[in-house]
């Protein structure tokens, strides 16, 4: 059996991908060969997150935050807009888009 899909789905934000430190990030919880760019594990995407939002604060303060607060999502949310890599897949094809 192959390993290649001939058709795969994905949520992407509608502000681009995250940028981590220049680049966007893999999800290293999916198998792959031959990855153009850093695989990054979830626990490691919130801490890079929290790196570039809110310094120091501890991991469990910051995700609750956002849980809780939605002008606190929507603030870092617009935050990470600002320096967001915009998601260019050609061969894309968008299913549903906002609602």
């Amino acid at each position: 059996m192959s390993d290649r899909f001939a058709s795969d789905y994905a949520y992407n934000f509608r502000g681009g991908c995250l940028n981590v430190g220049g680049r966007e990030a893999a999800v290293a919880a999916e198998r792959a060969s031959g990855r153009l760019f850093p695989a990054m594990r979830e626990g490691e995407v919130q801490e890079a997150v929290r790196r570039k939002l809110a310094g120091e604060a501890p991991l469990a303060d910051f995700v609750l935050a956002a849980v809780h607060d939605r002008a606190v999502r929507l603030a870092r949310e617009a935050r990470l807009r600002t320096d967001a890599i915009p998601f260019a897949w050609p061969r894309a094809t968008v299913i549903a888009g906002d609602r």
